[in-house]
């Protein structure tokens, strides 16, 4: 999956909030399918 947030290349630094929603809804996905 890719996502496009607009930031500089250390995107996790200038818009945190976008990347950890990204991380939660794959680590939510993931734990989905494992159960």
């Amino acid at each position: 999956t890719v996502t496009e947030v607009a930031g500089s290349h250390a995107v996790y630094v200038s818009q945190p909030k976008p990347v950890a929603a990204f991380i939660e809804k794959a680590a939510n996905e993931v734990a989905a399918k494992s159960k």
